[in-house]
């Protein structure tokens, strides 16, 4: 099912497949990254689907058939992503359970370079008080690695919320260099913005990302102090803590999953290269309405 070279969408690329007590492990790389993942595909009970473990199948061919339909929906909705991370060996293993939650009152969305028809949202960005000169900028000077913007589709007026900037500082290096959120929103958008960005700069190929945003929160995605004053994150990742960032959520989010205030986007609320804000926690928002896509 999976020689060595096989594609899996989007842009991952089997490894191989090992053998592990109880499990099989499907090696693979994706993007630029050097790094090679694993998933692991329990072997103790072939008469239920892989990734549907309550439907039954009747034969290893059916089953083998799940499991082929079960790595293309990992894969594809990004569990290189959100899933949990450990060392093993030479492989980072990723896992479904307790992985990475975003806020999800928010849609995160990836603006490329070479995506004209993407950068008409720049208006909708500046009636909504965000500044989009910094993306525009990096993209003009040929550093940018991505743009990553925020919105709810529930908003009763523009719904943009917030976005970030990733940029080439060199080779393997990237900055976070922008994060900037509406006022009233909530600090896990910006953890949000931070992680993905981050993220989008290690499938690039980078091997680290710098920023000078001081928000502690920021410790959840894995950033820590260099000695020069800035913040810095290997992207294995390994430093990330899923459970704290859940725990940030639970927090900001009521226990009926509503707001207790509501979150208004008019106005400017920033945080760049060096610059803080103030007001990190703010409460809640609106209602979940869906998450993060890959």
């Amino acid at each position: 099912m999976y020689p060595t070279g096989t594609k899996l969408e989007p842009g991952c690329v089997v490894d191989g497949v090992r053998g592990m007590p109880g499990e099989a492990v499907l090696t693979f790389r994706c993007g630029r990254d050097p790094r090679t993942y694993g998933i692991p595909i329990p072997l103790g009970d072939p008469s239920k689907e892989f990734y549907f473990p309550d439907n039954p199948v009747t034969s290893i061919e059916e089953w083998l058939e799940s499991v082929r339909v079960g790595m293309s929906i990992h894969i594809g909705t990004g569990l290189h992503t959100r899933g949990r991370r450990t060392l093993v060996g030479d492989y980072i293993e990723l896992r479904e359970t307790d992985g990475w939650e975003y806020d999800p009152r928010f849609y995160l969305d990836v603006v490329e370079p070479d995506e004209p028809q993407s950068w008409d949202r720049v208006e909708l960005l500046a009636q909504a008080g965000l500044d989009a000169a910094p993306a525009i900028a990096s993209r003009d000077e040929g550093r940018l690695i991505g743009w990553v913007t925020a919105y709810e589709d529930d908003s009763e007026g523009n719904p943009y919320a917030g976005h970030a900037v990733v940029s080439w500082t060199g080779d393997e290096t990237a900055d976070l260099e922008q994060v900037e959120v509406g006022p009233g929103t909530p600090v896990t958008l910006v953890v949000g913005l931070a992680r993905r960005g981050a993220h989008l700069a290690g499938r690039a190929g980078a091997l680290s990302v710098t920023t000078s945003l001081d928000t502690p929160e920021l410790d959840l995605v894995g950033f820590r102090y260099a000695p020069d004053g800035r913040r810095i994150v290997d992207t294995n990742f390994l430093d990330e803590d899923p459970s704290g960032a859940a725990a940030l959520l639970r927090e900001v989010l009521t226990p009926a999953g509503k707001v207790e205030t509501p979150r208004h986007t008019s106005g400017r609320h920033q945080e760049s290269s060096g610059r803080w804000w103030a007001r990190s926690r703010r409460g809640p928002a609106e209602a979940p309405a869906h998450g993060d896509p890959i």
